[in-house]
């Protein structure tokens, strides 16, 4: 089987999406398929990969070229709906299956648009969207890797498959007990909730770490030391490895991100036995339902109440962290997301499901 999996690559731009992909293609690579990962935009002559490369313009002439080259049984598009309509459009005679994979809310929604902005301002974006939204048509496979998110787009072939993570860590030490918070910095993960909520816990002797990479240049005040409160530590960009070993040794991890796909970084520290408390967004509800921490449903005064419960409550912490590490083990198994997406591919390539033409 011929697998070309669409996305940016962790190389170039280290998000959750990128790093799901490469978990795939290794370990699809690693079970014996021929996959082939197209990089819109790629910026590197050589990627260290085991799986092949091919870098592109982002365009959607340049990415269904890269794509047939391939010559794929099976594409697995994971690049949102980026060029999406006019690529997959293009290769409705290419005698291959199109499962397209959700990464976010908006990837599910119909209608892309930004509350920030003037009304005037989004109407581009939602014809845009409009337009990405009828390539569904062409798609034979949906897959979400949140629950919540199935059933959503006009598809009939739908799967819930959840993220895979790893648990190795690089070991890291800090002369204080702290939260750790970890997203890449942009407005959409808010991260003043959480410079608000280190001054709050000032004078207690826990310190606040923020990891991320400062994406949108309405932040890079955060990079500076003067502008932040003296308990809170911004460490810049860090590997997966050192943000794992970051987590293991967190008291909490915290999360004030709106709502999106199922970002890892849960997954990262409910594998450490760290608990979570999210300011709202709580993923097809496993914190709620399973005791993984807490989530404050956008309260603020209940968000500081929970966190102080945890800090001062070693007790409980430490059995919200014995649940997630049970959970996560069960659920966010890489090999197992990657049998069951296998289980999909071989469904596609069995029975006649065609796509519109």
């Amino acid at each position: 089987m011929k697998i070309t999996i669409v996305n940016r690559h962790r190389e170039d731009t280290l998000g959750g999406s990128e790093l799901q992909c490469d978990f795939i293609a290794t370990e699809l690579t690693r079970r014996g398929y021929d996959v082939t990962y197209v990089v819109p935009g790629g910026e590197k002559e050589k990627y260290h990969t085991t799986y092949n490369v091919i870098t592109c313009m982002q365009n959607s002439v340049e990415i269904e070229a890269s794509i047939v080259k391939t010559n794929p049984d099976i594409v697995y598009w994971r690049f949102n709906k980026n060029f999406f309509f006019d690529t997959v459009r293009k290769l409705k005679k290419h005698p291959c299956k199109f499962t397209f994979s959700a990464s976010s809310a908006y990837d599910v929604n119909w209608f892309l648009y930004k509350k920030s902005v003037p009304f005037r301002k989004n109407i581009p974006r939602f014809f845009k969207s409009i337009k990405e939204q009828m390539g569904m048509r062409y798609v034979d496979a949906v897959i979400v890797n949140n629950e919540s998110h199935l059933n959503k787009l006009p598809v009939k072939h739908q799967t819930f498959i959840p993220n895979g993570m790893t648990d190795e860590v690089e070991e890291f030490s800090w002369d204080k007990p702290y939260c750790a918070w970890i997203a890449n910095i942009k407005k959409i993960k808010r991260p003043e909730l959480f410079i608000d909520l280190s001054k709050v816990m000032k004078g207690i002797g826990i310190d606040c770490l923020m990891v991320g990479d400062i994406q949108e240049r309405g932040y890079l005040w955060i990079n500076n030391r003067e502008n932040l409160p003296s308990n809170l530590h911004y460490l810049g960009q860090k590997s997966l490895k050192e943000v794992n070993g970051i987590l293991k040794n967190s008291m909490i991890h915290v999360h004030t991100c709106l709502a999106e796909g199922f970002p890892n970084v849960f997954i990262q520290a409910w594998l450490q036995s760290v608990p979570s408390v999210s300011f709202g967004f709580d993923p097809s509800n496993y914190i709620k339902n399973n005791n993984l921490g807490f989530t404050a449903d956008e309260n603020w005064d209940l968000f500081v109440e929970q966190i102080m419960q945890l800090i001062n409550n070693p007790e409980k912490r430490n059995k919200l962290g014995s649940n997630a590490n049970t959970f996560a083990l069960e659920m966010f198994q890489i090999e197992k997301s990657v049998t069951k997406l296998e289980n999909v591919f071989s469904q596609l390539l069995n029975h006649n499901t065609s796509r519109k033409v």
